[in-house]
């Protein structure tokens, strides 16, 4: 007895990889030590560690497959089958990885599936339970029906017990892994109450994930945190949903791609003509509500991808491309007095810069303000997406609050817009700050406080980058929206270029409003510079700010050439001037001898000359780069700009 324990000793220490003079040699000694003591553990495990030490494959599946048949209950081999089945879980490109995944593929499918169903009910970490049966599911649709609701439960119990937010593994396991295994299998019998709860679940999760993106969930790693497509799959999910309970909206809302028209049959629903009993009305909320959640986050992702800096969505520290403000870029009626606001829905507007993007930034935005008002006008609606507002936790959201202020603009609700673009302020950094000045000084200006608003977004001219960029030709602004109203809103790139635009438009705009007619000459002066920017949309101020230097018959603004390179306007000062125009006194050049005296009146030919001289020069100036010469002007006459509305 003692030898043969001592031959079996012997031959498992010779059949081990490493203690043998090579691989080769171990793995055969344990081929012989199989064969000499077939029912043996140890040998067989040997036997298998040098099968898998030689990356054979296909004999590991079959040694690995006899203990399981012949040593079900020992340790070691669950140990091995655990690392073996939970690497294929963990979605790994190396080589052992793919090595398991071959192993696994030689084992017979009987094994595989009783191995998988042990495995769970013995491994105690929910994640990995939740992994292994997700394989399981994969492989054996059959099982699904018996099982899938102690896997509900299970990962719904330990999420709970976990406080964690609704963006985690166990969430990420049930809802984007094994829920659409289980909807798939028709002897999956959901009742109604929990399908709607795992839909309201679902919702959560994808809109959390969209919400921070690129994250890495907690307890998975990078590659199974990452999702192909989530707003897809949540599409996907609803519709099953939907045609499991039977509801009627999925087959009309899925078909429709235009959102306007989609928010009008949402909103629709609503009429009391279209329900005639409590449980239906009941029902039609309920559907309502998933449709109308789906469509509001779908909306804001595809706006937000658009529109944002960066497709890491926390980040929002950096300037979006694209900014909601009160149109300024409209040069105003000089000749018709001031009309009411409309106080229907504004009229939403793009710069020229967005081009094809124009449509889908609009449609998206208007959708997801819709389906906002839809939630919060009944009261059915309003309860329900309360409970999903405070799980998702979208208050600590940065850019969601920027929305909410769109959203309150869009609705004229100015002194709320301001309270909360202050709050936010007091704890932005990086280019945000910027965007958020210049809502501020669009909500300041809409609401009459002007001298405000310019003074906050003349701060911010020495934060914008030295370049050389000329501006647009001209500009244009295409209407996206149907009906007629007063107010307009625009979305408005944030480019150097079109934030010096924006200043610009607000100072002409506020000029415009006191009245050119009856201004002073410094007034004057600051115009002519500052409608040089779009020329010749500006052509028609220019000519009243002409008119009005005539009917003065003098004009002194010395400052004028060091910023000025408008040749139109060049030509109109030295006709002016001159016999034909009515020798009018223009004092623009500070080192031309005897300016003040350069009239009709009694002018010297000298002095004429002088300023003829002055003129020309200036001319041949005119290719100085605006952008700059109206930055550095902005900055240097800030002040001065300032006291000119007080």
């Amino acid at each position: 007895m003692l030898k043969a324990e001592d031959d079996e000793h012997y031959l498992i220490e010779k059949s081990k990889p490493g203690l043998s003079i090579n691989d080769a040699e171990a793995r055969a000694w344990a081929l012989t030590a199989k064969s000499l003591i077939p029912r043996n553990f140890s040998l067989l495990h040997e036997a298998y560690w040098a099968e898998k030490t030689s990356k054979n494959a296909k004999e590991s599946a079959k040694i690995l497959s006899r203990i399981y048949m012949e040593f079900p209950n020992e340790p070691q081999f669950w140990n091995e089958t655990k690392v073996v089945f939970c690497d294929l879980d963990n979605h790994l490109n190396t080589s052992t990885s793919k090595f398991h995944a071959e192993l696994i593929s030689h084992l017979h499918a009987d094994v595989q599936q009783q191995i998988l169903l042990q495995l769970i009910q013995t491994i105690e970490n929910p994640v990995t339970q939740g992994k292994l049966t997700i394989t399981l599911f994969e492989k054996f649709p059959q099982t699904v029906s018996g099982l899938w609701q102690k896997a509900v439960e299970r990962l719904t119990k330990s999420e709970l017990n976990a406080h964690v937010s609704p963006c985690n593994a166990y969430r990420k396991i049930l809802i984007h892994d094994l829920l659409p295994l289980i909807l798939k299998v028709k002897g999956a019998d959901i009742p109604q109450t929990l399908l709607l709860t795992l839909l309201q679940k679902a919702i959560e999760f994808y809109v959390s994930y969209l919400a921070k993106n690129d994250l890495v969930i907690k307890e998975l790693s990078e590659t199974e945190s990452k999702l192909e497509n989530p707003m897809q799959k949540l599409t996907w999910l609803l519709s099953l949903v939907s045609a499991k309970v039977g509801w009627k909206l999925g087959a009309e809302a899925f078909n429709i791609e235009n959102k306007a028209q989609l928010c009008q049959i949402l909103w629709s629903v609503c009429n009391p003509g279209t329900v005639t009993t409590t449980d239906k009305k009941e029902n039609r909320f309920v559907e309502l509500y998933y449709y109308t959640v789906f469509t509001l986050f779908k909306s804001l992702f595809e706006y937000l991808d658009l529109v944002g800096p960066t497709k890491k969505r926390d980040l929002w520290s950096e300037m979006p491309q694209v900014l909601l403000v009160h149109n300024l870029f409209v040069v105003p009626d000089l000749n018709s007095a001031a009309k009411r606001e409309s106080p229907g829905n504004p009229i939403l507007l793009t710069t020229p810069k967005l081009k094809n993007l124009s449509r889908r930034v609009t449609e998206n935005f208007a959708a997801a303000i819709s389906c906002w008002e839809l939630l919060h006008n009944f009261d059915e609606l309003r309860h329900q997406f309360a409970g999903l507002y405070e799980s998702l936790r979208i208050t600590s959201w940065p850019w969601f609050q920027t929305f909410m202020v769109d959203v309150l603009l869009y609705r004229s609700l100015y002194d709320e817009a301001a309270v909360s673009l202050n709050h936010l302020l007091a704890v932005a950094t990086g280019n945000n700050k910027m965007c958020l000045n210049l809502k501020l000084a669009s909500v300041l200006y809409i609401s009459g406080k002007k001298t405000e608003a310019i003074t906050n977004v003349l701060q911010l001219i020495p934060l914008l980058p030295s370049t050389d960029q000329t501006p647009l030709d001209y500009f244009e602004l295409s209407m996206t929206t149907d009906g007629y109203s007063q107010r307009v809103l625009t979305f408005m790139n944030t480019t150097s270029t079109e934030i010096l635009r924006f200043v610009v438009h607000m100072i002409l705009s506020t000029y415009c409003d006191i009245g050119l007619s009856s201004c002073s000459d410094t007034v004057l002066g600051i115009s002519l510079i500052l409608l040089q920017f779009d020329w010749p949309r500006n052509s028609d101020l220019a000519e009243i700010i002409v008119d009005r230097i005539r009917s003065k018959g003098t004009f002194k603004y010395p400052l004028l050439p060091k910023y000025f390179i408008n040749i139109d306007v060049l030509e109109e000062f030295m006709l002016m001037a001159s016999d034909h125009g009515g020798n009018l006194l223009l004092d623009i050049f500070p080192n031309v001898s005897s300016q003040a005296k350069v009239s009709t009146r009694g002018g010297s030919k000298e002095s004429k000359e002088d300023f003829k001289q002055a003129m020309f020069s200036l001319v041949a100036q005119c290719g100085r780069p605006l952008y700059n010469l109206l930055t550095s002007f902005l900055q240097d006459e800030k002040e001065t700009i300032i006291q000119t509305l007080k």
